[in-house]
């Protein structure tokens, strides 16, 4: 019996996938605009470093690298800031409780972050770059400034583009499995507490208990990766539905 429940309380699909976004997107739009900003101004050297940031991808570095990385250095910082948030923000469910603290969601969150920025960020440097250059320089002929310019003639256009990516990393993260299996502690509850130890996904379940399951474990685990599955290909879905809304949209106006 309790290996049954090894393969039956697998938590949720991945609930870090929805905080690394928050943390990775906004910063690799910002990175993307930020050298179509140089660009503009001329600067070569910060454009071609803002280019290798697009030719480098997490495929080049493993997951059990990030993995380590997270238990074994990142996670001392992470404890002393979940330590600092539950001192001073105890009273919100997501940072109560009174420890332990360390191996958490936000530890997770914060290393998927690390290794799906580069994802967004190439991406969408790479959707900028097709913007027009007439509607570039019309933006700045009209008086606007660089981020204003970005924001009217730059972010519109890449938009579908711009999804395309954040859906990419929302993918990758969905199924990442060895660098939460490092970094989570393996609690079969479903907790929404961001900083107490615990948490888990179904695919690092799958990692962690498939090995003690039995026969009736075993076919919860494979099922539950079925289930994981289907929510990537909806994942996926979804972005093509976007992006070719989005599309139709444009065309017709232009």
């Amino acid at each position: 019996m309790e290996n049954m429940t090894i393969g039956v309380k697998t938590g949720s699909a991945n609930p870090r996938a929805e905080f690394n976004l928050l943390g990775a997107v906004p910063t690799g739009l910002t990175i993307a605009a930020e050298g179509i900003r140089f660009k503009v101004a001329g600067n070569q050297f910060l454009t071609e470093a803002y280019s290798e940031i697009g030719r480098y991808n997490d495929t080049q570095v493993p997951s059990v690298v990030f993995g380590l990385w997270g238990r074994d250095v990142f996670s001392e910082p992470v404890k002393d800031f979940s330590v600092w948030l539950n001192h001073y923000f105890g009273w919100i469910p997501l940072f109560g409780g009174d420890g332990p603290f360390g191996r958490s969601i936000l530890l997770g969150s914060l290393v998927l972050a690390i290794m799906v920025l580069p994802i967004v960020t190439s991406l969408s440097r790479e959707v900028f770059q097709q913007t027009p250059g007439m509607n570039e320089e019309a933006a700045l002929a009209l008086g606007a400034t660089k981020w204003e310019m970005i924001r009217t003639a730059v972010l519109p256009y890449g938009k579908p583009g711009v999804i395309a990516a954040v859906m990419l990393g929302l993918g990758r993260a969905l199924g990442e499995t060895i660098a939460l299996a490092l970094t989570l502690g393996t609690v079969f509850t479903i907790s929404f507490n961001l900083i107490q130890t615990g948490g888990n996904s179904i695919a690092a379940n799958i990692a962690n208990t498939f090995g003690e399951a039995n026969a009736i474990g075993r076919g919860a685990l494979i099922a539950s990766g079925l289930v994981l599955f289907a929510i990537t290909l909806v994942v996926n879905m979804a972005a093509r539905a976007i992006i070719y809304r989005r599309r139709e949209f444009r065309d017709s106006a232009a």
